[in-house]
C-alpha cells in the first residue's frame, strides 16, 4: 500500500540538503525518511545528493595542506624531520636503568655477606583472626540489556517472522490515536433499521465478496429494495426487490464485491400508501493484502492480542475484533495502562460509526 500511497508529501531541495548535511539532528528527521523509505523518486533523489555531498568532501590533512600552500616536495621532509626530532627527545628524557646497571658496585664486604647470608625470619604461629563475614543481601535479578520491557515488544520477540504490517501496528500501539469523541450528554442517533450482517454499522471494512446481507424486519413493510453501488466508479449498481418475509440477501457469485473497493448499500423499506424509508451506508472490502493480514490477527488473536488489536484496527478498521483483542490482553496484561486507554478510545470509534449513516 505504501509502494502505491507514500506517506506524506515529496521533499523539496532544501529539506534533501538539511537531511544529508545534519542527518538525525534534521528537523522532521523521523517523518522525512518514513517518506523516503517508501517514494522511489525522493529515495533516488536523496542517495544522489547524498553521493555528489560525500565525494565534495576533502580529508582534513588535505584541507590543510591546501590552506597553507605547502607544495608535496617541501611537506614530506618536513614531517620526517620533525619525526626525527620527537623521537630524539624522547630518547633523552628516558631513565637511564642502563647505565645504572653497568656502574661497579660500591658495597662493602660486610654488605656483600649480609646479602649472601640474610637472616631467617620468624613467622608467627598462630593464625591471624579474620573480621567476622558479613551476611551477603541477596541482589535483584537484573534482565539482560537485550529482554523487551513492555508488553508489545514481547510479542513481537516471541514470532519468529515479524511483517512490516506488525511493526507499524507496534508503533500504533505507543501513541493514542486522535479519535473524534462524542458529545456528553448526548445520545447518538440510532438509524431506523438495523443491519445484523455483516456489521458494517460498528465496522467500516468486510472480509468477504460474497456476503449475506440481513436485516431486522421494519413493522408494516410490503416489501424491500436493496441496491449496492461502489462510491468511485461508473459501474452500474445491484438492485433487487424482495417481499416483507425476505429479510436476508446473499450476493451472487457473478454480482461479487471487489476487493479494495468502498461501496454505498442503500436498503429501503416500502410501507403502505407508496412511502419509503430508506436508509445509506458505507462500507470497503479488504484487499488480497489486508485479507492476508486479517487472517493473521484472527489467528494470533490469543496469542499476542496486543499486535491483533492494533491491526484490526489501525490498519483494518474492525472495531468489534479490535475490542475483543483488547479484553483478552486486559486479562493477559493487567499492569498495562494503555489498554484502558485504548479500550475507551475503540468503544468511542464505534459508537461514532454507528451514527455514520443517512436516512430519508
Amino acid at each position: 500500500y505504501l509502494r502505491h500511497h507514500p506517506e506524506g508529501e515529496c521533499l523539496d531541495f532544501d529539506q534533501f540538503l538539511e537531511l544529508v548535511r545534519k542527518g538525525r539532528r534534521a528537523r522532521d528527521y523521523y517523518r522525512l525518511m518514513r517518506h523516503i523509505s517508501t517514494c522511489l523518486e525522493c529515495r533516488r533523489a536523496y542517495l544522489q545528493l547524498r553521493a555528489i555531498e560525500q565525494a565534495q568532501q576533502v580529508g582534513w590533512l588535505a584541507r590543510l595542506r591546501q590552506r597553507l600552500a605547502i607544495p608535496h616536495a617541501v611537506w614530506v621532509p618536513a614531517a620526517g624531520a620533525v619525526a626525527v626530532a620527537l623521537a630524539l627527545v624522547w630518547w633523552l628524557f628516558q631513565p637511564s636503568k642502563q647505565q645504572m646497571a653497568q656502574q661497579p658496585s660500591t658495597a662493602t664486604p660486610y654488605a656483600d655477606q649480609a646479602m649472601m647470608h640474610p637472616p631467617e625470619l620468624k613467622l608467627p604461629t598462630a593464625e591471624p583472626k579474620l573480621a567476622p563475614e558479613r551476611p551477603r543481601e541477596p541482589r535483584p535479578p537484573v534482565e539482560p540489556s537485550g529482554v523487551p520491557q513492555s508488553p508489545i515488544q514481547r510479542e513481537l520477540a516471541s514470532l519468529k517472522r515479524v511483517e512490516p504490517f506488525l511493526r507499524e501496528a507496534a508503533r500504533a500501539f505507543a501513541t493514542l490515536p486522535s479519535i473524534p469523541q462524542v458529545r456528553g450528554g448526548q445520545t447518538p442517533s440510532k438509524p431506523p433499521m438495523e443491519w445484523l450482517q455483516p456489521d458494517i454499522e460498528r465496522n467500516a471494512a468486510i472480509p468477504d465478496t460474497q456476503p449475506t446481507f440481513e436485516w431486522r424486519p421494519v413493522p408494516n413493510a410490503v416489501g424491500y429494495r436493496l441496491q449496492i453501488r461502489p462510491t468511485e466508479s461508473d459501474q452500474q449498481s445491484l438492485s433487487v426487490e424482495l417481499n416483507a418475509a425476505q429479510t436476508r440477501f446473499t450476493l451472487p457469485a457473478e454480482q461479487a464485491l471487489q476487493p479494495g473497493v468502498e461501496y454505498e448499500i442503500a436498503l429501503a423499506a416500502l410501507l403502505e400508501g407508496d412511502k419509503r424509508l430508506i436508509v445509506h451506508r458505507k462500507f470497503y472490502v479488504l484487499s488480497k493484502e489486508q485479507l492476508g493480514a486479517f487472517r493473521w490477527a484472527r489467528e494470533h488473536a490469543e496469542k499476542t492480542p496486543l499486535l491483533s488489536a492494533m491491526v484490526f484496527y489501525y490498519q483494518l478498521d474492525r472495531y468489534t475484533d479490535a475490542l475483543a483483542c483488547l479484553e483478552y490482553a486486559r486479562q493477559k496484561y493487567p499492569q498495562e495502562k494503555r489498554i484502558a486507554q485504548w479500550l475507551e478510545a475503540i468503544q468511542a470509534r464505534i459508537v461514532q460509526r454507528q451514527t455514520e449513516f443517512t436516512a430519508r
